[in-house]
């Protein structure tokens, strides 16, 4: 994606990067303490057994077979696109955005539309546009607020969008 490309150009000659959501120049060092037997390995592909029973604690009728943890937003978004979203199937993408989120359908050729916020609405939801991007086939439809990067914020109206 291009903008990882950018970051990975550019992000180690900056000092103070506002553009990174991850915590820069952090090793093992920083940490006080003993990290005892930390183990350095892959672990449970769907996350740890105790993590996946934490979490159900926190919901009622869940179980942790229920549960997929993830390392990272991107690869969650990879697996709600591939799981949801089929050869014949339609997804729309607000935009702009976070990358993976419209190049992950574009990469598997997924038939796609970009939901593009806009400047002169201050970036804000617009259900009446967003309606009609929806196709008979539609199945996914991708909204993110708070807006990355635009900071917009869905209004506290609740919205319901059927096709």
């Amino acid at each position: 994606m291009p903008l990882e490309e950018w970051f990975d150009n550019y992000q180690y000659e900056t000092e103070y990067d506002i553009g990174e959501t991850g915590v820069k120049y952090l090793n093992s060092t920083a940490f006080a303490g003993n990290l005892g037997n930390v183990e350095l390995r892959y672990g449970h592909h769907r996350g740890s057994p105790e993590l996946r029973t934490l979490i159900c604690e926190q919901y009622e009728e869940l179980d942790p077979d229920q549960i997929c943890v993830t390392t990272g937003s991107s690869e969650a978004n990879f697996a709600v696109v591939t799981s949801l979203v089929g050869g014949s199937d339609h997804m729309i993408v607000e935009h702009p955005n976070y990358p993976s989120l419209y190049e992950v359908p574009r990469s598997l050729g997924l038939d796609h539309d970009l939901f593009r916020l806009r400047y002169d609405q201050n970036f804000e939801l617009d259900v009446a546009r967003l309606e009609k991007l929806m196709k008979s086939n539609t199945k996914l439809v991708s909204l993110t607020h708070p807006n990355n990067p635009t900071g917009s914020v869905k209004a506290r109206k609740s919205y319901v969008v059927c096709s």
